[in-house]
């Protein structure tokens, strides 16, 4: 199994990432971590699962931070949602999903960046932590929602799964807390069946 890890970081000190890459490590999970749009071309090992990742915070303008980020990440979805492979999007990894299958974000008057409570569908409740500047604001179509939060008192999706295919995306950040790292855990431990 090798999970196929799209870095939106940009180095970014504020990342999350590499908690999600040290739970990999800890778990002896085969990563492959690409930042630019040529290195798709260059994977020579099946890829089992793909992660988008968070990106730095976006204070002015657009959504996406560059042309090249945009391209990185429709290409992957373009190629692994051909393929069958199952996709994560975490934070920014979540939004760009909602947009590239047809839903729309809004854009929060200042960053969020705490842990907030989510309630997913089986009315579970749990406190996950956020730091975003966009919310789900139209659920893409072909998608369903999973869990729901809110932030600055606007209520939105903060977890969408695909109705047919393995595509899921969570707002939130799972691997920020030890308490909720468990939902890694068994979204990767499904990617094994």
């Amino acid at each position: 199994m090798t999970i196929l890890i799209i870095d939106n970081t940009r180095d970014d000190v504020r990342s999350y990432l590499p908690m999600i890459l040290k739970l990999l490590n800890q778990n002896r999970i085969p990563y492959i971590k690409i930042t630019e749009e040529e290195e798709i071309s260059k994977i020579n090992k099946p890829i089992n699962a793909v992660l988008i990742s968070e990106s730095p915070p976006v204070v002015e303008g657009n959504f996406y931070y560059s042309q090249d980020n945009y391209e990185l990440n429709r290409k992957t979805l373009e190629k692994y949602t051909a393929l069958n492979v199952p996709i994560v999007g975490i934070c920014f990894g979540c939004q760009f999903i909602n947009t590239y299958f047809g839903g729309t974000l809004k854009k929060l008057d200042k960053e969020y960046c705490r842990t907030s409570l989510v309630t997913f569908k089986n009315e579970k409740q749990i406190h996950i932590q956020f730091c975003l500047r966009f919310i789900i604001d139209k659920v893409a179509p072909d998608f369903k929602v999973l869990a729901y939060s809110s932030v600055h008192g606007i209520t939105f999706p903060a977890m969408i799964a695909h109705k047919s295919k393995h595509i899921y995306g969570m707002l939130f950040h799972p691997e920020y807390l030890e308490e909720t790292e468990f939902m890694l855990h068994n979204l990767f431990g499904s990617f094994y069946r």
